[in-house]
């Protein structure tokens, strides 16, 4: 089963067994690792692709690895999922971060 991974992703990480996606919002290698950190076990980069052509494939890459070489990550699986509700030592930070935008949002109009 896969489940399409955006916000809720932290929420699902670790908990169902399914493998998240994430799709929509992708445009930069910073966008690539906020996806796996949520625990995205895939990260579809084909508005990109599309918007900024097949050589920004290159750039997603080198700036994952770059991301990765700074922090001392040597595998994805190392960090996947770090952000997960499940790893956080308050859970409830994801649900009242996601109700004040929520709240931001409709006060807006």
């Amino acid at each position: 089963m896969i489940i399409a991974c955006r916000c809720f992703g932290s929420h699902c990480s670790g908990r169902v067994q399914a493998s998240l996606v994430a799709s929509g919002g992708v445009a930069d290698a910073t966008d690539v690792v906020k996806f796996i950190l949520a625990g995205a076990d895939v990260v579809m980069t084909t508005s990109a692709l599309l918007r900024h052509g097949i050589d920004h494939l290159g750039r997603l890459r080198d700036g994952l690895q770059d991301w990765m070489a700074a922090r001392d990550f040597n595998d994805i699986a190392e960090f996947r999922g770090m952000m997960n509700w499940l790893r956080s030592p308050d859970g409830g930070v994801y649900t009242r971060t996601n109700y004040l935008r929520i709240l931001r949002q409709s006060a807006a109009g």
